[in-house]
């Protein structure tokens, strides 16, 4: 039975090409490396110029203020709502925004299509990001218009790189880089977050600077038009519940400024304006943009109403282009008929052997949890020597080793990890189990871990559990847990 999530954690690739913290432009983070994507949930959309981080995902959770101990500030101009998906970047998941793919794999069409792999649509075999004669960066872009490659972008039928500072912006004014931001009617991205300089995503400064109108202020300094003076990393006179917005800026998880009344409001319970972190909406509701610049939170997971976060129904109902299709009704999408809606799943697709479901139907492309989608069909996995199943599952004991963000292979329990090691119980010698560093800095060989960052450097953490970070790979939870603000809580 697939679970009811009241909202999904960001997924990421085992591989991290690109380590960016966003948070608080150079304060600490406690998200997931190679866990996590952004938001969570369905595809978010953007209110404006974004970083990405294949940790958080775009738009991911909101800034813990940076050096000092400062407050949160969430309200960003300008900061994703949403996210890319559960899995995005992952090999055959939706990318990333900026194209980004884990482990050298080409963004065709919106999806990862892992190294190795026939560019569908294109044509070409997928290498470093490049299919073949097209999309990689400094070649000709795909049919005139198309980039493949991680941080890259179509100019005059080159493929050129973004999304660093000094470099245009990505599609849909994605910036790449750290402490980077798309600068609105520039197109480029720049440096952020010092006093002076524009804010970084999340509406965040260092230290204990305030963003005002996009605009990073000195501690001490006067924020603009009235509102008042920067301390602790806000504007005195604005930002809070009921005061005015600081330009559009506002202070607080639970907060945005509502469009037209310039007024920091109360979001994301139902009925309320959806907030822009990376849970817009609570207590079973989910964000619809039909209702004004934010959009409202309405119900969701019932039959016929919107998918919560994480594409889940209610019910045994299926998530179908982002509405709940009833158990026992067809699933339909483009026309095309996938099956009767069984226990939280179309059977018409994602069987072994299947082809697996399209990311529209939901965030497990393969229902049957012993197989995992590799070359767009379901195959079985966990054996030795065969592909891992999600969240580096193998049996017996045995090891996920994954090389350039690949998918995966299952090592047996007492076989070599190469030169990381003997594999035992999961860990590949001193590293990948829970409790263990992480193997290359960013991966995990045992089965429900994620490697997250720590006072040490990067560890392998336990995920799925009660009160444990979510994991990347739907199942995010185990059980009847849901997953919230990325870690896994009852109810």
């Amino acid at each position: 039975m697939r679970q009811f999530a009241k909202s999904m954690a960001p997924l990421g690739g085992g591989m991290v090409l690109i380590l960016v913290l966003v948070v608080a432009c150079g304060g600490a983070t406690d998200l997931p490396l190679d866990g996590g994507g952004g938001a969570t949930g369905a595809l978010g959309s953007f209110d404006g110029p974004v970083t990405v981080d294949l940790a958080s995902g775009p738009g991911g959770r909101a800034g813990t203020g940076g050096g000092g101990g400062a407050p949160p500030r969430d309200g960003p101009v300008g900061s994703g709502r949403g996210g890319a998906g559960a899995n995005c970047g992952e090999p055959s998941a939706a990318c990333c925004p900026g194209n980004m793919c884990a482990g050298g794999s080409c963004c065709v069409g919106g999806q990862c299509t892992p190294p190795g792999a026939t560019c569908m649509g294109v044509g070409g075999v997928c290498a470093a990001g490049s299919c073949g004669m097209c999309g990689g960066r400094n070649q000709a872009c795909c049919g005139g218009s198309a980039c493949t490659a991680a941080g890259t972008r179509c100019a005059g039928n080159l493929c050129v790189a973004c999304g660093a500072p000094g470099d245009p912006c990505c599609a849909n004014n994605v910036c790449t880089g750290a402490n980077a931001v798309c600068l609105p009617g520039a197109g480029i991205c720049a440096g952020c977050g010092e006093p002076g300089s524009p804010c970084c995503a999340g509406s965040t400064c260092n230290g204990q600077a305030c963003c005002y109108g996009n605009q990073c202020i000195s501690p001490g300094s006067q924020c603009g038009g009235n509102g008042g003076m920067c301390a602790g990393g806000r504007c005195s006179n604005c930002g809070g519940g009921g005061a005015p917005c600081c330009q559009g800026v506002w202070y607080g998880a639970t907060l945005r400024c509502l469009p037209g009344a310039n007024v920091c409001a109360t979001c994301g319970s139902a009925g309320s304006p959806c907030c822009a972190g990376a849970t817009p909406c609570t207590d079973g509701s989910a964000c619809s943009v039909a209702s004004g610049d934010s959009g409202a939170c309405v119900p969701c997971g019932g039959p016929g109403q919107a998918c919560c976060a994480g594409s889940m129904c209610r019910t045994g109902g299926c998530c179908v282009a982002g509405t709940c299709t009833p158990a026992g009704t067809a699933c339909m999408l483009g026309g095309m008929n996938f099956g009767m809606c069984t226990d939280g799943g179309c059977n018409g697709c994602g069987t072994p052997g299947s082809p697996c479901c399209p990311a529209s139907l939901g965030p497990r492309l393969c229902s049957d949890p012993n197989t995992t989608c590799s070359q767009n069909y379901c195959i079985r996995c966990g054996e030795p020597g065969g592909t891992c199943c999600a969240n580096n599952a193998c049996t017996s004991g045995g090891c996920c080793l994954r090389s350039g963000g690949a998918q995966g292979l299952c090592v047996a329990n007492n076989n070599s990890c190469g030169a990381l090691g003997m594999c035992a119980g999961g860990a590949c010698g001193t590293c990948g189990g829970v409790g263990q560093r992480c193997c290359d800095l960013s991966t995990c060989t045992a089965p429900n871990t994620l490697c997250a960052p720590g006072v040490l450097g990067t560890t392998c953490v336990a995920c799925g559990g009660a009160n444990e970070r979510c994991c990347r790979e739907a199942p995010l939870c185990r059980g009847a847990l849901t997953c919230r603000d990325t870690f896994c809580r009852e109810g």
